[in-house]
């Protein structure tokens, strides 16, 4: 029964990244999934505590390095460069 309880918690988890992946507000995932917005909220928070992060930023890298292959997540609407951080910055004048 706690496989039950653990699983069903992570497909929501599951569902929920996906959500925010392709474009969906706290509030339009909440509506998705049937709960309320604060429970989103508290969702993305129990993620992060559970993974050592303070922010959700942190939270789409570690979820992207943990799982790269990610089915219903959609690619980017335009080609990624990678940066070299030892670019310059440009400044406008």
């Amino acid at each position: 029964m706690h496989h039950d309880f653990e699983q069903a918690h992570q497909n929501r988890d599951d569902t929920l990244i996906a959500l925010l992946a392709a474009g969906h507000t706290d509030a339009s995932a909440a509506r998705r999934l049937g709960v309320s917005r604060r429970t989103v909220t508290n969702m993305i928070r129990s993620m992060m505590d559970g993974l050592g992060i303070n922010n959700r930023f942190q939270l789409g890298i570690a979820v992207g390095a943990r799982s790269r292959s990610c089915a219903r997540c959609p690619a980017p609407r335009h080609p990624v460069r990678p940066v070299d951080v030892r670019e310059p910055a440009l400044h406008e004048s």
